[in-house]
């Protein structure tokens, strides 16, 4: 993901969960999505259904979806 941000101690909480439902909150905190599978070119499905052509990025090309595809 890459993100680093800068929060003081007083705001942060304790998260108290599944790992699972963590990985999903820090997915979208940090506007990332699971990619299941590159179809062709940049048509792109993702873990959620959605199917849509995506511009050629660093995120996308760095993704082992990306590497399986080429």
């Amino acid at each position: 993901m890459g993100n680093i941000k800068v929060l003081h101690v007083t705001r942060l909480k304790l998260f108290v969960g599944l790992r699972e439902k963590a990985y999903k909150a820090a997915l979208i905190d940090a506007d990332q999505f699971v990619i299941r599978k590159i179809h062709y070119f940049f048509f792109v499905e993702f873990e959620d259904g959605d199917k849509i052509l995506v511009p050629c990025s660093k995120d996308l090309s760095s993704s082992v979806q990306f590497e399986d595809f080429v």
